[in-house]
């Protein structure tokens, strides 16, 4: 860590999760507990959500984070031997989480975050990079010229994730169990990532898709799909490539307003999601299919919200450029089934819904 004061306060941790702890999940999902109290340490968690339906895995090359003050800054290496550090997002979804800084000293107060990645314009795997269903490698990249400082900053392969609102780091009484302090920044990669323009060779990440808040406003909805339910989506719709997932929409949106990610969409009669998960398959040792889960990240920024959810099986087909709509010929959309009415989440909370 590189610093301009000593005076210590507060313990600072960085880690990829996906979302809030709890013991309610299925076995198959991993899940952490919450963080001891070390020093009064406050922590701070990095989480990402599911990616779009054409893409099969996003990996960022994480450069440095740091915490800019009033009147110092912190910067932080993301792996030990001071270099860079490259992470599969798709591999920490839902509740899995992977450090990248762990119980570095920090005075308490209050800063602004920057996480740097490193932008990669070519298609090859050497740097942050995006593989496509189709196994097509692209690069990625973080168009952002913003930044608050740090070593790697003026890098000309940089980009950075600066969040303009600053987060507190408070020193917690020794008496606490549990650190209670801690942040998250969630990463909607499903809303966020975007496709290649012209003849561009990598994909973006729209910096304005990524949320920086306190833990707690973190929950978590989980379910499955029944196997009739695709079964019946997958007749409804034409062609032989589905992909499944489970589309989070605001508070009362009907079944008929449920539409995909269109930048044309959010009035009265079509409301597009807030994020949304992959359906995944679970299988046993033999590789057999037992269950097909899915988990959503909910962000709720106040005590609690309504949501609703939505399911689909033509996911391949949600272009956030273009509104896709049942009557496309070539590349339909549609939501078949949802909940019947909007579920009550609170903050730091653990749902379940399945769809039957």
């Amino acid at each position: 860590m590189n610093t301009s004061s000593t005076p210590i306060a507060a313990i600072f941790t960085l880690a990829l999760t996906g979302c809030n702890d709890s013991t309610s999940y299925p076995e198959h999902v991993d899940i952490t507990g919450p963080v001891p109290i070390k020093n009064t340490s406050p922590t701070f968690f990095l989480g990402v959500s599911d990616s779009p339906g054409d893409v099969e895995a996003v990996n960022i090359v994480f450069k440095q984070v740091v915490l800019k003050g009033d009147t110092n800054s912190y910067f932080f290496d993301v792996a030990a031997d001071g270099g860079y550090r490259l992470v599969h997002l798709m591999e920490y979804r839902g509740a899995k989480v992977d450090y990248l800084i762990e119980e570095q000293p920090i005075p308490a107060g209050e800063y602004q975050v920057c996480i740097y990645i490193q932008n990669n314009m070519e298609p090859n795997t050497n740097g942050s990079h995006v593989k496509t269903r189709d196994g097509a490698i692209y690069g990625l990249v973080i168009e952002n010229e913003s930044n608050c400082g740090g070593t790697v900053a003026a890098e000309s392969d940089t980009g950075s994730f600066v969040f303009a609102e600053k987060i507190s780091i408070n020193e917690l009484p020794r008496n606490y169990a549990y650190n209670s302090n801690r942040f998250v920044a969630d990463f909607d990669l499903f809303k966020g990532l975007q496709e290649p323009v012209g003849e561009q060779a990598y994909w973006s990440i729209n910096k304005s898709s990524v949320v920086l808040d306190y833990a707690t406003k973190f929950s978590v909805i989980w379910g499955t799909v029944s196997d009739t339910v695709m079964a019946e989506c997958e007749a409804a719709a034409w062609g032989s490539d589905f992909v499944h997932a489970v589309y989070l929409y605001p508070a009362f949106t009907s079944f008929e307003q449920m539409r995909d990610f269109s930048l044309e969409a959010d009035s009265s009669t079509a409301v597009s999601p807030i994020t949304a998960s992959l359906v995944q398959d679970i299988t046993d040792d033999d590789g057999n299919i037992i269950e097909n889960f899915y988990v959503v990240d909910v962000y709720v920024p106040g005590d609690y919200n309504y949501q609703d959810l939505g399911y689909t099986c033509l996911a391949q087909n949600d272009e956030l450029a273009v509104s896709n709509l049942p009557t496309d010929i070539s590349a339909p959309f549609f939501i078949f089934a949802s909940t019947p009415e909007s579920l009550l989440i609170p903050e730091s909370f653990v749902g379940e819904f399945h769809f039957k």
